[in-house]
């Protein structure tokens, strides 16, 4: 296969690329120099900066190999967004802030966080204002690398949210975004009868963003192997530590952390109704579903049981009934409903909900800081990857969801 001629952008980034591994080579000799010179070993801060200068260069050479190779030909904006977050990570690393030719990406005033905007149009106008001032200092065309759709999208794939139908918005400015409502009810009125709210009243939903932040670690090893990957490694670091913290809230019975603080879970403050006995019958786990249907609330053909893997293996081997030879929970269901299952519901529950009265959404530009120059990144050879953003969940009908619970026998 003939070698494909490169763009200008990319020959432009690769030597910049072999300028910045001449420099920490130089800066590596000079190093190593003094140690001889004054007849002694490394000191810690040596040791730091010899770290990172190897990091810095196996990830360059790597990325300087990728674009060269004769099968290079990816397309240029994945091209660009994979470098541009790889070198922004890699200073930002070193301790090095966001370069200038990225300062549009500066988090206000410090120039040792990344923004990540919360939505491809505020992402075009971040690029829009840079591009005169940029273009004057690089040749690179001013890019987001990274935008908090990249983080939010893939979290219905590492969580029940798919399953469960529970919602999550992004981009959000002010007030909750609801293309579709659940459970507003039309009514007949006598003549001059004034009309009021029916069971939900929007307006008076209103958001309280709480500011969130997640640390996820990352082996300089994988960093190093990552071959100019180290952008999705992020993502899916962040994404995974982002699915975790709403699954926790979301799905705890007791309120997680500080009211205020943290969001309040959907089953926090639902009715719970005490099992007769040590382990729930078919009887009691068909009552709770229709309790709440009976409510009113709409929708109902799309909630789902929810449990932890213990009381569904309890489900699943107690008998429905005394002669049938069938169980409460046969092939993932009970009473032709799905049950899923999560880690941070209570043992001594089962619970019911319909999800759609349920969201989650993050508020605003969200930040993204790197630390992997500390003492204790330095002696775990790890890299944190530190996200802060603000984002709440929001229970629009608590009548939507119950539980039964038991006494542990």
């Amino acid at each position: 296969m003939p070698k494909k001629a490169m763009s200008a952008e990319s020959r432009a980034q690769v030597r910049q690329m072999r300028g910045q591994l001449a420099k920490n080579k130089t800066a590596m000799k000079e190093i190593a120099d003094k140690m001889k010179a004054e007849k002694r070993g490394y000191s810690d801060e040596e040791k730091t900066k010899m770290e990172q200068y190897r990091t810095e260069n196996q990830q360059l050479s790597a990325s300087i190999e990728a674009m060269e190779s004769p099968e290079y030909d990816a397309p240029a904006e994945v091209v660009s967004r994979n470098l541009a977050t790889a070198e922004i990570l890699f200073s930002l690393r070193n301790k090095a802030g966001v370069p200038d030719k990225y300062a549009y990406l500066r988090a206000g005033n410090n120039p040792f966080e990344m923004i990540i905007p919360n939505s491809e149009m505020e992402a075009d106008e971040i690029m829009k204002r840079a591009a005169g001032d940029v273009q004057s200092l690089s040749t690179v065309t001013p890019l987001v690398p990274i935008t908090i759709k990249d983080i939010v999208e893939p979290l219905s794939h590492l969580l029940i949210y798919d399953k469960v139908g529970l919602r999550i918005q992004h981009g959000i400015e002010g007030q909750w975004n609801f293309p579709v409502v659940s459970g507003i009810e039309a009514t007949f009125l006598g003549e001059n009868v004034q009309v009021t709210d029916t069971k939900i009243e929007l307006s008076k939903i209103t958001p309280t963003p709480k500011r969130y932040s997640v640390s996820v670690p990352v082996s300089n090893l994988a960093i190093i192997q990552s071959n100019g990957g180290i952008r999705n490694i992020v993502i899916n670091g962040i994404t995974l530590a982002v699915a975790n913290l709403i699954n926790k809230v979301t799905f705890s019975t007791t309120q997680v952390g500080t009211a205020g603080v943290f969001p309040t879970g959907c089953f926090v403050g639902c009715v719970n109704t005490p099992a007769a006995n040590t382990a729930f019958t078919y009887k009691e786990v068909v009552a709770l579903k229709y309790t709440i249907i009976g409510r009113g609330v709409q929708g109902w053909q799309y909630g789902c049981y929810v449990c932890t893997p213990k009381t569904y293996a309890e489900l699943a081997t107690t008998p429905k009934d005394a002669g049938s030879g069938r169980f409460i929970l046969e092939n993932g269901m009970i009473d032709g409903t799905p049950v899923f299952m999560t880690v941070d519901f209570d043992d001594t529950k089962l619970g019911f909900g319909i999800f759609s009265y349920n969201v989650a959404g993050f508020f605003g530009q969200q930040t993204l800081g790197v630390d992997g120059t500390s003492h204790e990144a330095f002696s775990k050879s790890l890299t944190w990857f530190m996200l802060n953003g603000y984002m709440d969940l929001a229970c629009l009908r608590t009548e939507a969801f119950g539980t039964i619970s038991k006494t542990n026998g």
